[in-house]
């Protein structure tokens, strides 16, 4: 378990309180006398880059310098900045299931207070999407250009086999429980095809499908859905239908050329970033359905350092990148990502399909899973809790019994979590 972000909510709020004091730096003054603003940002990946000529271009007294920093890194470096007064971005974000931590620390400014007065803009932003960056007073504190709907990226010619059709709407169906998933398992094993990538790959779904987060009034949790996705773990990699390798091992990846494996079952971006770019022989024999469950997972959430004094400038390169339609849409078309607002998804819908997924335009199917509804479920304890069941739920297909993996799942979370209880 990542031992660096063992960060608790505790240590943020008084890093915040004593960090406010210190300025966040003021405007620069150009030779001509006007006024630059420079904007400091942290962001985890490079894809954020690709917003700032339009902005910068649309607003010349104000530059954007972005600084990349990994997802493990973020929040020590962060710390160190805030605790020492200096170098702290005005904007900094983390990926979605990190991003609790900051969200309910305090350290974003509240984007309802003028004059950002975000709620303006909500209803059109898809509302999982807003709930993420959202805190527990409903304070919302952080914004994202991307959504991450789940999906079923999956092979037309073994559906045709197996279910007879390779309408997305059949295949949701065919597979929407354990049992139908694990019947069919055994059918495609039976003649060398694996139905799935990987065990992996079916947790987020299995995630979603809880009724209650990982802990509640202080106190752990395991759902009942969890226990069930031990259980169809279990048999999928006891019988090996899966590939039994790792996400993002070149094995897994190369499997989207193979002929004996049935789907992905990823969010959007592992149609983008996966499969699309790995189908050569494979092209047009994709598709994509509907998961059993609607989720979201992943995605990159930024927010306003509540300490900056260019919290203006912050705020019109914030709109631009979540809050522009004409900005997302420019940046859809380039990385072929699902993005935030609903508006722009749904021209994106009418456009002309995926030549790998034989023409289907995978926008009609997300605009459809993320109009239904979600349970909000975040806590600060995500990222790492999820990591820890895994390596339990490993451990049970690996010979261990149910209850000395939970057991060993139960250890993990108070030596990583002294403050949850655990029964």
């Amino acid at each position: 378990m990542r031992k660096n972000l063992r960060i608790t909510l505790a240590l943020f709020v008084m890093l915040t309180i004593t960090s406010l004091m210190f300025a966040a730096g003021q405007p620069e003054k150009t030779t001509a006398g006007s006024s630059v603003t420079t904007l400091e940002v942290w962001s985890r990946g490079e894809e954020l880059k690709q917003f700032v000529p339009g902005f910068e271009s649309e607003h010349p007294t104000i530059k954007v310098n972005v600084t990349v920093i990994p997802d493990a890194d973020m929040t020590p470096k962060l710390i160190t900045v805030i605790a020492s007064g200096k170098g702290v971005p005005d904007l900094f974000m983390q990926e979605a299931s990190y991003i609790t931590y900051l969200v309910e620390a305090d350290l974003y400014t509240d984007l309802r207070q003028a004059p950002f007065n975000v709620e303006a803009y909500s209803n059109q932003i898809w509302p999982a999407t807003l709930s993420v960056g959202t805190d527990s007073t409903g304070a919302v504190r952080a914004l994202t250009w991307q959504s991450c709907p789940g999906s079923i990226i999956y092979r037309r010619d073994i559906a045709q086999k197996y279910f007879g059709t390779d309408e997305p709407a059949r295949i949701t169906d065919q597979l929407s429980t354990d049992a139908k998933f694990l019947t069919v398992a055994e059918r495609m094993k039976q003649d060398g095809v694996r139905i799935v990538s990987s065990f992996k790959d079916l947790f987020d779904m299995k995630v979603a499908a809880r009724t209650k987060p990982w802990v509640v009034e202080g106190k752990l949790v395991i759902d009942s859905a969890l226990l069930a996705y031990m259980d169809m773990a279990k048999n999928i990699i006891g019988k090996g239908y899966d590939l039994g390798v790792d996400q993002w091992t070149p094995e897994w990846i190369a499997a989207v050329e193979a002929d004996d494996m049935f789907s992905y079952v990823l969010p959007s971006w592992g149609y983008q970033y996966v499969v699309k770019p790995g189908a050569n022989t494979t092209s047009g024999k994709w598709a994509i359905a509907a998961p059993p469950v609607p989720y979201i997972s992943g995605g990159s959430y930024m927010g306003i350092y509540k300490g900056t004094q260019k919290k203006e400038a912050a705020w019109e390169f914030l709109k631009y990148v979540t809050l522009n339609e004409e900005s997302q849409y420019a940046y859809a078309k380039a990385s072929g990502d699902y993005v935030s607002l609903k508006a722009v998804n749904e021209r994106l819908a009418k456009e002309k399909g995926e030549a790998v997924l034989g023409g289907q335009n995978p926008y009609e199917i997300y605009n459809v899973e993320m109009a239904g509804s979600f349970n909000k479920l975040n806590t600060i304890y995500d990222s790492q809790l999820n990591n820890a069941f895994i390596s339990a739920v490993k451990a049970y297909a690996e010979g261990k019994s149910k209850e000395q993996a939970l057991n060993q799942f139960k250890a993990d979370v108070l030596n990583a979590f002294p403050e949850i209880i655990v029964e």
